[in-house]
């Protein structure tokens, strides 16, 4: 019997086949009767006891996966009698099986007393006989089962206990075994097996059917064990019988269980359903009957055959389904005898059974009684016989059934002799038509080609093939006009067969029919007619929306698409852009300009699928979203379009033109400005001339933000030297005169920087002017300074006055614009620097820097910043940033006070200000300051390492100032500094460096915390192609496992450029479809295992992914051996898949050998098939492109094809030839 099992155990499910030692672990409800046999038998004194209880109650079970192994648990040698017509000889066996082997012709009783009277002092021996009762049936095995009695329990001194199981109903039996031992079971040593109470009972049947996965609802357990014992105890094996049942019958919920009746009716439902999986149901139960009435022992099959008159092929075919149900068992192993698995079904059976038996008997019965009369049996007679299974078997039945089979064969001969003219009549006037007609489909009814006529369609059992389907159109309702419809209905539409195909066009839609022939020939007067037609907006957005597949650009259409965009109806504009879309994605040089308005329309659904149709066609999207950015679209389109080119744009080349942009538009968002800033800085050290001529533009603009304003400004003027651009002069002045009071402030100082002259002249009117702000007078002093190189005595006579202003802001600002002036205030701004209020003694500190990059005193400057240095604390701090910001163009001047600011003890806030001002050094181009930054790495400030690899990573030459430091830094806990020291790894393995072990700390960094840095070693480590290390493909393929898809994707790019090919191996077999996609891509590319991996990929689940090899397999077919070509395509061509394999055959049309193509073409085109012919006529534009004639010549017989199918199949490779 086949037992439905439980992950990582076996079933508790066992039917009506007792449980085993196997079978402990899921053996359940029992534990404490075990427990009190365990203690009885043990007990000191026992000799022998009795088991016994009602047929079905689980004593086998109890004692085989109860008893016996918690006996051997508990050290006790627990024997159990395998052959109970030989019981000696099976306990000796298992004796031997404990170790103790018997002597040379030794006797199976002299063995066991002796193995026992030998045994360890303790040591008890418990002798198990189940179906004692049976063996007290045969009198030998009796006095053998007596004999070994007496003489083991006699020799063992108390260490032998034998264990009696039987019956309740047959404990009369055990009387022959008491007369030869005297008296064996007294009332002590007995031990009745209960039922199980209703609620054990539930929870023994929940734990079955929820081990067994057939239900887990306790509460469904309940109702059945109510059902089955009416609140009574339940016998186990009726719960089995209720599990098997429930399994069979697929009952998992309670109105299932109500459905057929209830718990009381699961054994019959269960016994039916088993006999009917025979086939033969009432000849099933026969069979059951039968040995129900034949006692508990098994009887020949031959003998049930003969007595119940059924087919000896059936009874055989029978018992085995039976069997397998868990209904009958074999008597031996060959299967010559048969009984029913327990003596439980016995008496139920023979009731379920009484029926069936009825109802044969009757038949046997009608069928002697013919015999005896010679009589004719009626058709109503002969059906009973077949029903019930009875078979003739003796040669006087066999005549009876025979003759009457004949004679009403030949009443049915006469009556069809009788029409035979009209008939052939029919079949003349049928021959040769065919007629429409609707066949279900899965989407609804289709339109199919049938042969015959339709009213004649009771006549299509003849000969001919009428009524079958010649071809199916593919039409459906919605294509078909709605008259044409009615009419193929009512099979009013036929032709001649040959005439058929010039049906179909007269029956679709006027709309289908005037696009199937703009598709198929182009034809502009078509899409004009259905223009014309469409008579609403609604109309128009259907017509679009069809178009679009078929699109192709021509003048008539784009005049149609045109119109579409010009009508108020969103849902018409958008049918319009999508169709656009649609045909630029074939075609490159159509619908440019419908795009671009598209782009800029105001209406966010337009943009949103005009954006999705450009960003799909590469180069030419890019350079379409260039062009509608340039017609200056409204706000919310504009920031759209500046997201996506900025986007767009490398990581390592920052667009400032497109982050300029984004920066002036007031909508959007802080995280966009803040990576438009970022940008703007990384382009400034890239390409200054190009970042100033994208800021130019910003600082003029009154529409943009004031906060992106003045950072455009402010960057401008630190930009030293500023290159000259068109328009900077205009834009500072425009900024100047803003009504933006921060914007005026900012811009007056780049404005004095860029035009000097005109800028003295407003200066100069603004000094007098008592009623000006004070940021704008603070603006003015500073813008004084910008002045001074070319208008020195008017600056000079400037400063001088605001060096003597009461406001301690201007004199600061003053004394950091009299710097410019170089050496003639340099002695004064040292006294200043000296003793002055706070702010004027910083301002003056960096008027003497900004006089020592004019041209002054060099020593003095720095002696006069350095007072504020002496002074700790944030005097202190104020010198170091001066310093830092004099170390771009003074380096040797100040690296040492650098340095020690950088390692400073005492004030750890220096730190990353010393390091900054080392940077600047570094930058300048001084080899003293770089060295000293490198001795910052180990510094314990997070903030200041951060500083050090941001510093090298974004200057002019990051492999050649920071690879030594990105190595030492690569480990580092902070992940920012991770990021920069991965990237300048990354840009050192590009240019080839092999020094330093750049290449093993990009192995290292494959297992950083941090995903992003992750991903930049991984695309470091491709980089390296076959220069990678040893270890590389070995930390790929650990990072490989536990790697994100992202990183995976990254991984296999990675192991195409170093030859990972065993990484290439485990992508293939990935969950993620990406991947193993991924990993064809790879394989094809770097001729790494292409073949096997090409061959998985074929074979791969998924579609996608197989669709996706086959499609990159025309691409690199020149990179794989033939063979290997040869054997993976004839794969593909077998895929379940109709779209796939279709493909396969394309490919094979593409890239296989012309001849073996053109022959398998050929071959395939004349099947009889209509589908093979369809695939076959399809693939064939994949030769069109190799020999178009040749094509031709395979696919002109096709125009004439019976099947709608292969016609339209065939006609892009027609086209395209």
């Amino acid at each position: 019997m086949a037992i439905a099992t439980y992950p990582g155990t076996v079933s508790p499910l066992r039917g009506l086949d007792a449980f085993g030692e196997a079978e402990r672990d899921v053996w359940h409800g029992r534990e404490g009767e075990r427990d009190d046999i365990a203690k009885l038998v043990t007990a000191d004194g026992f000799r022998a006891g009795l088991l016994f209880g009602e047929p079905g109650v689980g004593k086998t079970s109890l004692i085989r996966a109860g008893l016996i192994p918690h006996l051997r648990d508990h050290g006790t040698v627990a024997l159990a009698c395998e052959d109970p017509s030989q019981p000696a000889a099976s306990f000796a066996a298992g004796l031997s099986a404990f170790g103790i082997q018997p002597g040379a012709n030794e006797l199976p009783v002299m063995f066991a007393a002796r193995a026992v009277a030998n045994a360890v002092a303790g040591q008890q021996f418990v002798f198990v006989v189940d179906d004692v009762d049976l063996l007290c049936t045969d009198e030998r095995a009796t006095a053998e089962l007596s004999d070994m009695f007496a003489r083991v329990v006699s020799r063992s001194g108390g260490r032998a206990r034998f264990l009696f199981v039987c019956a309740s109903e047959r404990m009369n039996l055990l009387g022959a075994l008491e007369n030869r031992t005297g008296s064996l079971f007294p009332p002590t040593n007995r031990y009745e097996l209960p039922r199980l109470s209703p609620q054990a009972a539930s929870g023994v049947l929940d734990r079955v059917l929820a081990y067994s996965g057939v239900a887990a609802d306790p509460v469904l357990a309940a109702a059945v064990v109510q059902g089955i014992g009416r609140g009574r105890p339940v016998l186990p094996a009726d719960l089995q019988i209720a599990g098997l049942a429930m399994r069979d019958l697929r009952i998992t919920s309670a109105a299932a269980l109500a459905k057929i009746g209830g718990a009381a009716e699961l054994e019959s439902a269960w016994l039916h359903d088993a006999c009917k999986a025979t086939g033969n149901e009432r000849s099933a139960l026969r069979l059951c009957a039968e040995l129900a009435a034949g006692g508990p022992g098994p009887l020949p099959a031959e003998h049930i055959v003969r007595r119940i008159s059924l087919d000896p092929a059936f009874a055989h075919q029978a018992f085995e389904v039976l069997e397998h149900r868990g209904v009958v068992g074999r008597g031996d192993p060959g299967g010559a005898t048969w009984m029913l698995r327990h003596e439980v079904l016995t008496q139920r059976v023979k009731e379920l059974t009484a029926p069936a038996r009825a109802a044969a008997r009757q038949a046997f019965d009608l069928l002697g009684s013919k015999t005896a009369s010679r009589g004719r049996l009626s058709l109503g007679e002969l059906r009973k016989l077949r029903n019930e299974g009875i078979a003739a078997v003796t040669p006087e039945e066999a005549s009876v059934v025979e003759r009457s089979k004949r004679y009403y064969m030949t009443v049915a001969a006469a009556i069809a002799a009788v029409p035979i003219v009209l008939l052939i009549l029919i079949w003349i006037a049928m021959h040769g038509r065919v007629y429409l007609a609707l066949a279900p489909g899965p989407g609804g009814d289709h339109v199919v080609v049938r042969g015959g006529r339709a009213g004649l369609h009771a006549f299509f059992w003849l000969p001919g093939g009428f009524g079958d389907e010649v071809a199916d159109t593919g039409l459906t309702r919605a294509m078909v006009a709605p008259e044409a419809w009615k009419k193929i209905d009512a099979r009013d539409i036929g032709s001649s067969r040959g005439a058929w195909s010039e049906l179909v066009p007269a029956v679709m839609a006027p709309q289908l029919s005037g696009l199937v022939d703009y598709a198929t020939t182009g034809n502009e007067a078509t899409l004009e007619t259905l223009r014309k037609a469409a008579k609403d907006p609604e109309d128009l957005a259907e017509l679009l929306t069809a178009l679009r597949p078929i699109a192709r650009g021509s003048a008539a259409e784009v005049q149609l698409v045109e119109t579409g965009l010009g009508t108020p109806s969103p849902a018409v504009q958008r049918a319009a852009v999508a169709a656009a879309g649609a045909a630029a994605q074939r075609r490159s040089d159509v619908y440019q300009e419908t795009l671009a308005k598209a782009l800029t329309s105001s209406d966010p659904e337009l943009r949103r699928i005009a954006f999705a149709s450009v960003r799909s066609l590469g180069d030419r999207g890019r350079a379409l979203f260039a062009e509608a950015l340039s017609r200056n679209p409204d706000a919310s389109a504009r920031r759209e379009l500046l997201v996506e080119m900025s986007s767009g744009a490398a990581d390592d080349a920052p667009s400032a033109a497109n982050a300029a942009a984004l920066l002036a538009d007031p909508d959007a968002s802080p995280p966009l400005r803040e990576r438009a800033k970022a940008q703007i800085k990384g382009a400034l050290t890239k390409d200054p001339e190009a970042a100033v001529t994208a800021l130019t533009p910003l600082i003029a603009l009154d529409r943009a933000p004031t906060e992106a304003r003045v950072f455009a400004i402010e960057v401008l003027r630190d930009v030293d030297p500023l290159p000259r651009v068109a328009n900077l002069v205009d834009a500072a002045r425009a900024a100047f005169t803003s009504k933006s009071p921060a914007v005026r402030a900012a811009a007056l100082p780049l404005y004095a920087k860029v035009d000097p002259v005109r800028a003295g002249g407003d200066l100069y009117a603004m000094l007098d002017d008592k009623k000006l702000d004070k940021p704008l007078r603070v603006a003015a002093a500073l813008a004084w300074g910008e002045v001074a190189p070319s208008q020195k005595e008017a600056a000079q006579n400037a400063l001088d006055r605001m060096l003597k202003d009461d406001d301690t802001e201007i004199r600061a600002a003053a004394a950091t614009a009299a710097g410019k002036a170089g050496r003639s205030y340099q002695d004064r701004l040292y006294k200043m620097a000296k003793a002055e209020a706070y702010a004027v003694r910083i301002g003056a500190a960096q008027g003497l820097a900004a006089s020592a990059e004019s041209g002054g005193n060099l020593g003095v400057a720095v002696d006069g910043i350095a007072q504020l240095w002496r002074e700790k604390g944030r005097p202190r701090r104020e010198a170091v940033r001066i310093f830092a910001h004099l170390a771009r163009k003074k380096p040797a001047a100040v690296v040492e006070y650098l340095f020690q600011a950088a390692h400073l003890t005492d004030d750890p806030a220096l730190h990353p200000l010393g390091v900054e001002g080392l940077c600047n050094g570094a930058l300048a181009g001084s080899t003293d300051a770089r060295n000293r930054l490198a001795r910052s790495t180990d510094d314990p400030s997070a903030e200041v390492r951060r500083l050090v690899m941001a510093c090298v990573a974004n200057g002019p030459d990051p492999v050649k100032n920071g690879a030594l430091i990105a190595v030492k830094l690569a480990r580092d806990p902070d992940s920012a500094i991770r990021a920069d020291a991965a990237r300048v790894l990354a840009a050192a393995a590009a240019k080839g460096a092999k020094a330093g072990g750049v290449h093993e700390a990009i192995v290292q960094l494959l297992d950083d915390p941090d995903r992003d840095v992750r991903l930049v070693a991984i695309r470091a480590l491709g980089s390296l192609g076959a220069d990678a290390p040893r270890s590389a493909p070995a930390a790929m393929a650990r990072m490989f496992e536990r790697g994100d898809e992202g990183e995976k994707l990254a991984l296999v790019r990675a192991a195409r450029q170093t030859g990972a090919a065993d990484l290439i191996g485990l992508a293939v077999a990935d969950g993620s479809p990406r991947v193993r996609v991924e990993a064809v891509d790879a394989a094809l590319v770097s001729g790494l295992r292409a073949g096997a991996t090409l061959s998985a990929a074929l074979a791969d689940f998924d579609p996608t992914v197989r669709k996706a090899a086959l499609e990159r397999l025309a691409a690199q077919k020149d990179k794989l051996d033939p063979a290997v070509l040869d054997r993976t395509l004839a794969l593909a061509v077998r895929d379940p898949d109709p779209e796939l394999s279709q493909l396969a055959l394309t490919t094979i049309a593409r890239v296989s050998a012309k001849d073996a193509v053109v022959a398998r073409l050929h071959r395939a085109l004349g099947s009889r098939a209509e589908r093979e012919r369809a695939q076959a006529a399809a693939a064939a534009i994949g030769l069109v492109d190799r020999d178009a004639a040749l094509a031709v010549q395979l696919l002109d017989p096709l125009i004439d094809d019976a099947s709608h199918d292969v016609r339209a199949a065939m006609l892009p490779a027609l086209a395209a030839a």
